[in-house]
């Protein structure tokens, strides 16, 4: 049988906005999770490119097809895609659109 989704996606967000802690003096980050979902990644061999919340066009290194039903992975989430134990792609989201169809990650 064919696997349209045979990559492993691990994403790790962070929830909430940075908060000053006069305590530690210094910012403190919000709260660290990590979601994962299946998916397929494919290089951009073309060199093609994909538009920033800036923007700016730039050349991108992976696509990663993913289910319609998964969450929206914003702008400059780390990610990392494995095949089994090896890790296939790696960075960080440039670029996420979800359709009635599927979800598009740029990285």
């Amino acid at each position: 049988m064919l696997d349209f989704r045979p990559h492993r996606l691990i994403a790790t967000l962070i929830d909430g906005e940075g908060v000053y802690d006069p305590d530690l003096a210094e910012m403190v980050s919000g709260e660290e999770r990590v979601i994962e979902f299946d998916c397929r990644v494919s290089p951009n061999g073309k060199g093609a490119e994909v538009k920033r919340q800036d923007g700016k066009m730039v050349v991108y290194s992976y696509l990663i097809h993913a289910s319609k039903e998964v969450e929206k992975l914003p702008y400059g989430t780390k990610v990392r895609v494995f095949e089994g134990d090896v890790l296939k792609a790696e960075g960080e989201v440039i670029q996420s659109f979800s359709n009635q169809m599927n979800t598009r990650i740029w990285v």
